[in-house]
């Protein structure tokens, strides 16, 4: 279901369709929602991300659904390999 709705983002997006909602949010947090999304995917080949250096208020204007859309569509995981595509 995800894939159907990104490939219908992709279209959203190159038709100038594509809806954000930019606002103040807090990076920390969207990088830890970012990881738990993609989790349980990452333990099926032994990987795991690990946030190491917090910086404590940082804010960026953004779509915060979109962040996160952004992490899983651009961090899957080489099956051959059992490493993250982008290291």
């Amino acid at each position: 279901m995800r894939l159907i709705n990104d490939i219908l983002d992709i279209e959203k997006i190159e038709s100038g369709k594509m809806k954000y909602v930019m606002k103040p949010v807090d990076l920390a947090t969207i990088i830890d929602q970012s990881i738990d999304a993609t989790r349980a995917y990452g333990e099926n080949f032994k990987v795991a991300f690990v946030f190491e250096t917090r910086i404590a208020g940082v804010q960026v204007n953004g779509d915060a659904d979109r962040i996160i859309q952004c992490w899983r569509t651009c961090c899957p995981m080489r099956r051959s390999s059992r490493r993250p595509a982008f290291p």
